[in-house]
């Protein structure tokens, strides 16, 4: 050992030429500011295991993050910039070690740190991982052997790194004080042995949290799954309810669990991996991540991971995986819709970790019985789960309202379920440059029938890699504990998880957004889309987009999101170069401009950051045909609207907070120009102005949903003298008034289409008291709140658009 200690830098020369087959990569990006070591302490690196190529690993790393060594005797570290290494054990069959022999170094360490009050080392535990197969819960000889192993001797570690010296994982945990674990007061020889458990149980939960659990055998978990006591109860509801005899009843229970059930194996893994790789390289230009250590701190911990992503395209399930198991966190068990179980891509999704569930079941008690017993068993086993609460995939480009039913099953677990542990939601923001489904989307909204996944649509796939898509996104929000809720006992308990999970539905809805990332081609599209003729000449817009990007700095709630750095003239060269605007180019200065098919199309993308704007816009809608606003009256018309808007696209600002919010807007709008203050009182720019038409360009960006809004409530009004309307003929005429409103406009948006807008608007409308249901919701009974509402959103619009939506209504009403 000492003459490692005395020739560390000979030994690295010598064996540098294995870093040629070697490929490691760290879990963190910037190992050096993650540590965040004290320049003035040595530094000590504890290894969980005796290993020479886990030390080389070690060493290469030092010497790329430009850390401390590991070249001195850890009894002989004393100053600042030093440092050392450890290994907690000896592995090996015939190495055998006494724990007093483990343990005498730390002994010696916390000794002398003890006897010298100047001294302190500070521990930096290091996990080193060849390859991330956690192996089956039944292992093979050959794996065994070829597989990463704690207990390896040296012989065996040589097969290993020659087998798995490509895919080698550094992880390096956070560094801890020696002096402070001596503070407790304990005998020396007592804290060393804590000291030991303690790094013991960080180097076990860092494999799990990295390496993952042994796969399961699917059929063993299909057999404990049926043999539930849940299931079974659910076969004998089956039976009773004379669907089937029990023979029967049980048979669709495994055909059940057979089609739900994952098959996760490592090598598919591993080759998704390397394809997966291959193909993100092939389509875009890269894919900015943020947030990964959001995840870590609760992965280390004796956490459940539950990750919560929005929906925008099938790309969403193989990018969120690959990018959780490239930042080297285990591969997480991913619900997939039932549709997309074909072949080839159904069993290859199967056997990398998908699970298969249906879209609606909630009134087959069976199959609900065996779904929820199967989520249980990965959440109580310790496997990451991942699954999309929207449920399907957004049309239109905007976060979806989240499904709560399998939140809701993920909080029975939690709470209900023997064997449970505390689960945390991870909100995780995916975004694209540009969405490979978009056109099909735009169809299906036009009434177009959802075309069905199948063989000859994935064969298609290959145009794809003709086309320039861009950038992908992929940001984590903060997590959400759900640990330790506070139930009422004298409530019954099923029904307060369910009212939780709605409320996390929403909360997820939030986080999400607050870690939304201005990709330079929403930013554009927004830009252009907010005029009037959707054109800009070059130097205007780059002024417009400045003032956007400043002001979503300004934003309080919106932390989180991910900004770009970029200036506005290569913002506008990346959003060209994708072909989603268009230049004309002049002597006398370029003009940028959308068409109106590229309008349609890159409302979608305006729509993925529309949130972050619609408060500012709200604000801006009041003095487009005002030019003079008293504070109050303009922060009471604020608060009037903003519950539709909070509802709709999921605000961060709880009610009691708004108006602190809307003054701090205000106060930047004036700081930028776009309104002046006048102490009591709010004026809009002189008309005329390059201030008044960007104080203009902005209450488009909310405009049409002001617009929705005033549809909504004219027809409502409309019906006043009846007192009901059908719900689904209101739906419907909801949408086409909106259709032919675009029409009559010239402006032609996705929503106009989307008839689960309005339906979840009517859904807000009956929370707060405008509307009530009759005969199981068949019906809407009308308040007369309602031609209050709609006198208050018609004052926003334009007096063209007020009188439309007025004839329209009358159009409606006969």
């Amino acid at each position: 050992m000492n003459l490692i200690f005395k020739n560390m830098n000979f030994f690295w020369w010598c064996v540098k030429p294995l870093f040629f087959w070697v490929v490691s990569r760290s879990t963190q990006e910037d190992v050096k500011s993650y540590l965040d070591l004290d320049p003035n302490k040595p530094t000590l690196y504890i290894l969980p295991k005796r290993s020479f190529f886990d030390l080389l690993v070690l060493y290469y790393h030092c010497r790329k993050n430009k850390l401390p060594l590991p070249t001195k005797s850890p009894h002989r570290l004393a100053k600042g910039g030093e440092g050392g290494f450890l290994y907690l054990s000896k592995p090996g069959l015939l190495q055998t070690r006494s724990s007093q022999d483990a343990l005498r170094p730390l002994v010696r360490i916390c000794k002398r740190v003890d006897d010298s009050p100047q001294l302190d080392v500070q521990l930096v535990p290091v996990s080193i991982f060849w390859g991330k197969n956690p192996g089956k819960e039944n292992l093979s000889l050959l794996k065994l052997i070829f597989n990463d192993d704690e207990s390896a001797g040296a012989l065996h570690k040589l097969l290993i790194v020659m087998v798995q010296g490509r895919n080698n994982i550094f992880h390096a945990g956070k560094a801890f004080s020696v002096r402070e674990q001596l503070h407790e007061k304990m005998p020396i020889d007592q804290t060393a042995k804590k000291l030991r458990r303690v790094l013991k149980v960080h180097f076990r939960r860092q494999r799990n949290s990295i390496v993952g659990h042994r796969l399961y055998i699917r059929e063993q978990v299909i057999r404990q799954v049926l043999a539930a006591p849940s299931v079974q109860k659910a076969i004998e509801h089956h039976v009773g309810q004379k669907k089937g005899s029990q023979r029967r009843s049980e048979n669709l229970a495994r055909k059940y669990a057979k089609e739900i059930a994952s098959d996760q194996r490592f090598g598919v893994i591993r080759l998704l991996e390397i394809l997966l790789g291959w193909l993100w390289n092939k389509l875009f230009k890269g894919i900015d991540v943020q947030g990964i250590e959001k995840i870590r701190e609760y992965s280390d911990q004796d956490y459940e991971i539950v990750y919560v992503p929005n929906h925008r395209s099938h790309m969403d399930y193989l990018l969120l995986g690959y990018f959780l198991y490239w930042a080297g966190l285990p591969a997480p068990h991913t619900a997939a819709g039932v549709n997309l179980n074909f072949w080839p891509v159904g069993p290859l999704l199967r056997r990398g970790g998908a699970f298969f569930i249906k879209r609606r079941f909630s009134g087959n008690r069976l199959y609900a019985a065996v779904f929820s017993e199967y989520l249980h068993y990965l959440l109580s086993s310790g496997y990451h789960v991942a699954f999309f609460p929207e449920g399907g995939r957004s049309r239109t480009g905007r976060l979806l309202p989240a499904k709560s039913g399998m939140i809701s099953m993920v909080l029975e677990s939690a709470y209900l379920k023997p064997g449970a542990k505390p689960v945390v939601l991870v909100p995780i923001y995916v975004g694209y440059d540009r969405v490979v489904e978009v056109r099909s989307y735009l169809k299906e909204l036009s009434g177009a029938g959802k075309r069905k996944e199948s063989f000859g649509q994935f064969l298609k796939t290959g145009n794809i890699f003709k086309t320039n898509w861009g950038k992908a996104y992929i940001s984590v929000g903060d997590p959400i504990d759900t640990k330790e809720p506070s139930f009422d006992k004298s409530l019954d308990l099923p029904d307060q998880i369910h009212a939780l999970a709605k409320d996390y539905a929403v909360e997820i809805g939030v986080r999400i957004n607050q870690v939304a990332v201005i990709a330079p081609t929403a930013l554009v599209s927004l830009a252009l889309l907010a005029t009037s003729h959707r054109a800009l000449p070059a130097e205007e817009l780059e002024d417009w987009l400045l003032l956007l990007l400043d002001l979503s700095k300004h934003m309080k709630g919106f932390e989180g999101l991910k900004i770009p750095e970029s200036d506005p003239k290569k913002m506008i060269a990346e959003t060209e170069d994708l072909k989603a605007i268009r230049r004309f180019q002049h002597p006398g200065g370029d003009v940028f401009y959308l068409t109106e098919t590229d309008a349609v199309y890159q409302s979608y993308y305006k729509n993925n950051i529309l949130h972050i704007y619609a408060l500012p816009s709200l604000i801006a809608c009041f003095f487009v045909h005002s030019n003079l606003l008293s504070k109050k009256e303009l922060v009471l018309g604020c608060l009037e609207i903003y519950p539709f808007l909070q509802n709709e696209l999921f605000l961060p600002w709880p009610p009691q907070d708004v108006e602190g919010m809307i003054s701090q807007i205000l106060a930047t709008m004036a700081d930028m120009g776009l309104l002046q203050d006048n102490q009591e009182d709010m004026a809009r720019p002189d008309l005329g102005s390059l201030h008044y038409s960007k104080m203009t360009y902005l209450a488009r960006i909310i405009g049409l949903v002001i617009e929705r809004y005033a549809i909504v409530a004219a027809l409502l009004a409309k019906h006043l003298k009846r007192g009901r309307v059908n719900r689904a003929d209101f739906e419907l005429q909801c949408q086409k008034m909106a259709q032919r409103l675009a029409i009559l406009s010239g402006v032609t948006h996705p929503e106009a289409q989307d008839k689960s807008i309005f339906s979840n608007h009517i859904l807000l409308l009956k929370k707060m008291g405008f509307v009530s249901d009759e005969e199981q919701g068949e019906w809407l009974m009308v308040d007369q709140k309602v031609e209050d509402l709609f006198t208050r959103t018609k004052i926003l619009l334009s007096p063209d658009t007020r009188h439309s939506i007025e004839r329209l209504a009358l159009v409606g009403e006969s």
